[in-house]
């Protein structure tokens, strides 16, 4: 599987809420395996703006990988939340390259939803389902 997990850092989630997430994502991929040719992990990031934290090639066990989900950094910047952005991030960048035989999955944890480009959001997802991506 290659797994997407796009987190929200909008200003209005707040450090409290940055870390919740942060032990959620921490407990849902301590429970896969994590190796190259089993299950690799991106997260990403948004609010106006769109990073990519982790790639699928960052890391290439689960020690590695969880260790670095509890450094992620809070950035807060902005009270934006562009879900449409992460999504097409998702799909034409995290997504471009994956491996052509294994699930698509992308796990998307926000607090608020879109404050913009809502019909964006919903566009984006659409278009991840035709790359066969599986959306939770």
């Amino acid at each position: 599987m290659d797994l997407v997990i796009l987190m929200e850092s909008s200003s209005s989630l707040g450090q409290t809420n940055w870390v919740k997430m942060l032990s959620f994502v921490t407990l849902f991929v301590s429970g896969l395996t994590i190796s190259p040719s089993v299950t690799r992990v991106a997260v990403v990031s948004y609010s106006n703006t769109v990073n990519t934290l982790i790639s699928f090639t960052s890391y290439n066990n689960n020690a590695q990988l969880i260790s670095a989900i509890n450094n992620l950094q809070y950035s807060g910047a902005s009270s934006v939340v562009d879900t449409s952005m992460a999504l097409q991030n998702a799909r034409t960048q995290q997504f471009f390259g994956a491996r052509p035989d294994v699930p698509r999955v992308i796990v998307l944890l926000t607090s608020t939803g879109s404050t913009i480009n809502a019909n964006l959001a919903l566009q984006e997802a659409r278009r991840l389902v035709t790359i066969s991506c599986h959306k939770y």
